[in-house]
């Protein structure tokens, strides 16, 4: 649910907050593996909490860490 805490950021900020690429990101878009994202027009736009959800959900436990 979208909160009035939720704010929007755009594929470069989530990139940098996940320390990935945006290609990465773009292709996770693509392939529909990334966090849920916002189209508006041209503009793709990423709550933070959707981007906390996915992160959560590919939580890894058990010693399964790729630095």
């Amino acid at each position: 649910m979208n909160t009035l805490k939720d704010i929007f950021l755009v594929t470069k900020q989530v990139a940098n907050y996940l320390g990935v690429s945006t290609s990465w990101l773009e292709k996770a878009r693509g392939n529909q593996n990334g966090p849920a994202y916002h189209k508006v027009g041209a503009k793709v736009l990423y709550r933070t909490s959707d981007v906390e959800k996915w992160l959560e959900s590919n939580r890894v436990t058990g010693g399964e860490a790729d630095d």
